[in-house]
């Protein structure tokens, strides 16, 4: 297993919190299965509670050789000998598969913990639309972190100033893809900033949103970003946009089936939304 890297800010802050609200818990919690798809990875705890997370593929390019491969993921196979909080400690593992498995037990915990509610915000299912809570003018500046077709379609109906920053040149979407090099300009001057939860996963997060000095709504959006709020919106995060996973054995199979977001929908998840309770809706 890659050494997990010291952290510090949103992330940490986010295990760190984590770890406060299940003390007292945290043996009886168990990962009882992963999986790490093709586009998702995939969590479930021993209380049937299951998240999931980006598979950062794209970020390794030595994950197509095998030798290589086998050492990216030395534990494959015995990763169920690791106790809840290891689990949840790999989100700061320099490899970014284990971030990945970090991300979808994180997720997998904030399931339970969301269950009741949240002081102090406010948590939708279905009948909020995550994206309509967020106003788009004829003039707005939108940067976009990370090819998100849906996303891209809805801001477009407002504005034309879109703007998608991604990693991967080979993204097929309806905008010209700009570099990542390209958000230190875009950033400070954007209205409205949409985070992909890939981000979360890479590292590159907490780097980008410092860059967001102007945004009046800054959107983490997807399976991802399906944690626990308080790190986030304590450091400039507006709107989260998750899932609520309602069939754990379900998304295990749709994972390793190399099924992506439309998948949970159709079969074992919903949309979530968390905003603070005093936003207006």
């Amino acid at each position: 297993m890659a050494d997990i890297k010291t952290t510090s800010g949103i992330v940490q802050e986010l295990t760190d919190t984590l770890r406060y609200q299940v003390r007292g818990i945290s043996e009886k919690l168990t990962v009882q299965d992963v999986r790490v798809g093709v586009y998702y990875t995939a969590v479930k705890l021993n209380t049937g509670h299951a998240g999931v997370a980006y598979t950062p593929t794209h970020d390794i390019p030595q994950s197509r050789c095998c030798p290589i491969s086998q050492g990216r993921m030395a534990r494959a196979g015995n990763m169920l000998e690791l106790c809840l909080l290891e689990f949840v400690d790999l989100i700061h593992s320099e490899n970014l598969l284990e971030s990945g498995v970090g991300a979808a037990t994180i997720n997998a915990v904030s399931q339970l913990l969301l269950e009741d509610g949240r002081p102090g915000y406010r948590v939708f299912g279905e009948e909020l639309d995550t994206l309509g809570l967020v106003t788009v003018g004829p003039d707005d500046t939108v940067s976009i972190i990370g090819a998100f077709p849906p996303v891209i379609k809805y801001m477009r109906q407002f504005t034309k100033h879109v703007y998608v920053i991604e990693r991967n040149p080979k993204a097929q979407v309806e905008v010209p893809l700009e570099p990542e090099e390209a958000s230190k300009s875009l950033l400070p001057r954007s209205d409205i900033v949409v985070f992909t939860g890939a981000t979360i996963v890479n590292h590159s997060f907490e780097n980008l949103l410092s860059l967001c000095t102007s945004a009046r709504e800054v959107v983490l959006l997807g399976p991802t970003c399906s944690m626990i709020p308080e790190p986030f919106f304590e450091h400039g995060v507006t709107v989260m946009g998750g899932i609520r996973v309602y069939d754990g054995d379900r998304v295990l199979r749709v994972v390793s089936e190399a099924g992506s977001g439309n998948h949970f929908y159709e079969s074992c998840a919903t949309k979530m939304t968390v905003v603070r309770a005093e936003r207006q809706i």
